[in-house]
């Protein structure tokens, strides 16, 4: 229960951004605005509890969400742009197109999972808390 903030806040910001077709703004193909969106903000989610896993620091989980994010975007802009340049023949280009944006917003939501995890979700139980403390 204590960790359903940082699933439902992802999810509430694809769908928003499914309202508004934001990837589409960004250079997404208008097309794809809803599916990149409900495959990359369950993809971010476990992308971001990964990084919680790791046990992280939140700046960590942040800067490398980040970090996913900006790569994923200069593929997708790149292979944007060889496809049109192809003319809508290279598939190869389509398809970096296509999972760079995927990738994308996986990133993003990876961003608002990381975000969403506090501090103080990084020990479950007080017993943890224990064991801890006494070595």
């Amino acid at each position: 229960m204590k960790h359903s903030f940082a699933i439902a806040l992802p999810l509430i910001a694809a769908s928003i951004a499914v309202m508004i077709a934001l990837p589409a703004q960004f250079g997404a193909h208008p097309q794809w605005t809803a599916s990149v969106l409900l495959i990359g903000a369950p993809a971010g989610i476990f992308l971001g509890y990964f990084f919680f896993a790791m046990r992280l620091p939140k700046v960590l989980r942040v800067i490398f969400s980040l970090a996913v994010v900006g790569a994923a975007y200069y593929v997708a802009r790149d292979g944007q742009k060889a496809f049109i340049a192809s003319f809508s023949e290279d598939k190869i280009a389509g398809q970096l197109w296509f999972f760079g944006w995927i990738i994308v917003c996986a990133g993003c939501g990876s961003v608002l999972a990381s975000l969403a995890l506090s501090p103080t979700n990084d020990l479950d139980s007080e017993a943890e808390k224990e064991t801890l403390d006494e070595v």
